[in-house]
């Protein structure tokens, strides 16, 4: 059982091959909070680095996008970030619990409220490099959202000790973009983290992901070269509209993928508002 001094630990919100989740709920005011960690009991440098640069980056952006950084604790070498508790689950745990009860709005609306955290967090000229179902924290009961993972992210003068490239662990894979497998030859920039909220939103929105990972060249392969198949094509309940926006965020050439988060977040919108009025999503031009 996970513990740590002055807390009780309430559950498990994820456990990835490099660092676990757990609600707790602080002995002295009840406080509950969000601790992230190493899952190693003796992390090396890098790992105990890359919690340091990511709370920092938090505190930088102090809320937006992100869950807020209460603080950074340390016992036997190993790393504890204390984060804020927005209530909710992964989305990650969403979709593996989630039984046939989430209509559409409803994914709709957790699809609006990640977008709308990616677009606070670009304000602040903060790129994430790493996007997957375990980095978000969603409450369906307030539609909220926040990232909790943005060990990789970067900005102009920032750069993370971790490497989007190297050194990740392979259940990564499915959601890299394609000038993360180094393939490509084009320097990923922002536009990556759309491809990866792309394939994020094509595992929320259909329950399974666009390319399953075999093995490393399998999906390196897919990413560079197989156009997944469309969502309202593999779900006929999804209108085409929501497929082509996942299918513009997951364009292999980034040149062709959004421009910005608040064009993403606006074609949602525009699908939900559709929706909630209409009954129904009509195709409109995409930002």
């Amino acid at each position: 059982m996970f513990e740590l001094q002055g807390y009780r630990t309430i559950e498990m919100l994820g456990d990835q091959e490099d660092i676990s989740l757990y609600r707790l709920q602080r002995y002295e005011d009840r406080l509950s909070v969000i601790a992230m960690t190493t899952r190693e009991a003796y992390p090396d440098e890098k790992q105990v680095s890359a919690f340091q640069y990511q709370y920092d980056m938090l505190r930088r952006l102090d809320g937006r996008g992100t869950l807020e950084a209460y603080s950074l604790e340390t016992e036997s070498d190993r790393p504890f970030l204390l984060l804020q508790d927005i209530g909710g689950k992964t989305l990650d745990q969403m979709m593996r619990l989630r039984g046939d009860g989430q209509g559409l709005p409803e994914l709709l609306r957790v699809a609006v409220a990640i977008a709308d955290s990616l677009m606070k967090i670009y304000r602040e000229k903060v790129t994430l490099h790493e996007i997957t179902p375990c980095h978000i924290l969603v409450n369906l009961e307030t539609y909220e959202a926040k990232f909790v993972d943005i060990r990789l992210c970067s900005s102009e003068f920032d750069k993370s000790p971790l490497s989007s490239l190297t050194g990740r662990p392979d259940s990564l894979l499915p959601y890299i973009s394609p000038e993360q497998t180094g393939r490509t030859g084009v320097v990923q920039d922002y536009r990556s983290d759309f491809y990866s909220l792309g394939v994020t939103l094509y595992e929320w929105l259909s329950g399974s992901l666009p390319f399953e990972l075999k093995d490393v060249l399998n999906i390196v392969y897919h990413h560079l070269g197989i156009v997944p198949q469309p969502l309202h094509d593999k779900h006929a309940s999804i209108p085409r509209a929501v497929s082509d926006i996942i299918g513009k965020c997951m364009e292999k050439s980034s040149d062709a993928r959004y421009e910005s988060a608040y064009g993403l977040k606006s074609d949602l919108e525009t699908c939900l508002t559709m929706l909630e009025k209409m009954g129904k999503v009509e195709s409109f031009p995409l930002a």
